[in-house]
């Protein structure tokens, strides 16, 4: 994988997409320096919520999960971090957890999620999630705002989870 032993190796987002994230993450560490930090982020779409509880928004999130879920992504490698690093031989991983908590007439998370679910779009009709007519792409961010706002809702979009360790040889 690697041309020569690097003394870091930092991820985002692609653990979720592979079948084996232990695999990788070893495959990764028997090419690195001792002492290398190996850093990982992930996401736990499952985290996504509002309160009080918006029934759009909820939609939409079961629209990204179920497409994820069913596209063979891991929804919750932000929470499995802890597992892979372990399973890698890397040992106990330090990690964090952040998340946007965010609402009002200005809130970028409408447009945010509108966004994600029209790249998914084609993905969530070849699926059998929803339809396009069901969806109303064009108005989706509008639609959310207006209920957010309406009831004074906050949203907390899904946590990202860090978790980083130096490979040590013994």
């Amino acid at each position: 994988m690697l041309a020569k032993p690097v003394d870091a190796v930092v991820g985002r987002l692609m653990l979720m997409y592979l079948p084996d994230p232990a695999a990788f993450l070893r495959r990764i560490a028997a090419q690195v320096n001792s002492g290398c930090v190996i850093a990982f982020q992930e996401i736990d779409t499952l985290g996504f919520r509002s309160k009080p509880r918006l029934a759009l928004l909820n939609e939409c999130v079961f629209w990204i999960t179920e497409t994820l879920r069913q596209s063979g992504a891991h929804i919750q490698m932000g929470l499995d971090l802890f597992r892979a690093f372990l399973e890698a031989g890397l040992g106990v991983p330090q990690m964090m957890m952040e998340a946007r908590v965010e609402g009002g007439p200005d809130s970028e998370v409408y447009e945010y999620l509108a966004q994600i679910v029209r790249s998914l779009l084609p993905m969530i009709e070849k699926f059998g999630i929803s339809d396009a007519n069901q969806v109303e792409i064009e108005t989706l961010a509008e639609r959310m705002r207006h209920e957010a706002v309406a009831t004074e809702s906050v949203i907390v979009i899904p946590p990202l989870i860090g978790a980083w360790a130096r490979k040590m040889n013994f």
